[in-house]
């Protein structure tokens, strides 16, 4: 017996993160295909959207405006996401932009010393008083390696 038919498998968590995030690099339109529709992944949405980034969904794609990320107005919730908060803080820390990552109960008894001591070695400005969320990013520019 043949069996056909088309199969449609969620999108990846993982690079769901990263697609959001390296599209508001660009300086074009980006179009993210099967987007993941998990919590997490909502939670990044959600930040870079506070960041200014211009986002529309189209016929079930999301398509992000890059170049449009900014200085949000009140703090980040990266909501149980740790992969939120440990890349946004990248992100924002090399783009120089000043935000505050705060996460849920669950989120805040996470270490964040494992990114935020790289980060400082890079010349990112982050301040958090127990190595856990809240931290804040001063907005200081990661200088590029020449």
């Amino acid at each position: 017996m043949r069996i056909r038919g088309e199969l449609t498998f969620p999108g990846d968590k993982s690079i769901s993160h990263r697609a959001l995030m390296l599209a508001t690099l660009s300086n074009d339109l980006c179009t993210i295909r099967n987007l993941s529709t998990g919590a997490d992944v909502a939670s990044t949405h959600q930040c870079l959207l506070q960041c200014g980034v211009d986002s529309e969904n189209k016929n079930g794609n999301t398509v992000i405006k890059g170049g449009t990320l900014g200085t949000p107005l009140s703090p980040l919730h990266c909501g149980n996401s740790g992969t939120t908060a440990r890349l946004l803080a990248g992100l924002l820390s090399g783009k120089g932009i000043h935000a505050t990552l705060i996460g849920d109960n669950s989120l805040s008894k996470r270490p964040m010393k494992r990114i935020i001591e790289p980060l400082l070695k890079t010349g990112a400005q982050i301040n958090s008083s127990t190595d856990r969320l809240p931290l804040t990013i001063q907005g200081s520019k990661i200088p590029l390696p020449i």
